[in-house]
C-alpha cells in the first residue's frame, strides 16, 4: 500500500468513525430511558479510542506530505541552481577562451 493510499484509507476511516460518533450521541439525547443512553454510551466509548487513534495518524501523514512538498522544492530549486552555476560556468569560460585567443592567438583550445 503506498502512502497516499494509506493516507487516504485512514482519512476515510476517521470520517466514518467521526459521522457515527455523531449519530450516536443523537441517539444518546433522543433515548427515553436511562438504560438505553448508557448502552449507546458504551458503544462512543469504544469508538473514541479508535478515533483518536487515527486522528493521530492523520496527523501525522498530514506533515509528512508537507514536509516531503518542502523536500521536493528544496530539491528543485538545488537543480536549477546547478544549472545556472553550469550555464555561468559556460558563459565564464566561452569569455575566458576569447580573451586567450584575442591576446594569444598562436593558443589553440
Amino acid at each position: 500500500m503506498t502512502f497516499t493510499n494509506y493516507s487516504k484509507n485512514n482519512s476515510d476511516e476517521l470520517s466514518e468513525l467521526k459521522g457515527k460518533r455523531e449519530n450516536l450521541w443523537r441517539r444518546y439525547h433522543r433515548a427515553k430511558t436511562e438504560d438505553k443512553q448508557t448502552q449507546i454510551l458504551a458503544e462512543i466509548n469504544d469508538i473514541q479510542p479508535k478515533i483518536k487513534e487515527l486522528y493521530k495518524y492523520d496527523k501525522y501523514c498530514k506533515e509528512i506530505t508537507k514536509r516531503a512538498e518542502g523536500i521536493q522544492n528544496n530539491l528543485n530549486n538545488f537543480d536549477k541552481d546547478i544549472q545556472k552555476e553550469k550555464d555561468n560556468s559556460r558563459s565564464y569560460n566561452l569569455v575566458l577562451s576569447f580573451i586567450l585567443s584575442f591576446y594569444c592567438p598562436s593558443v589553440t583550445f
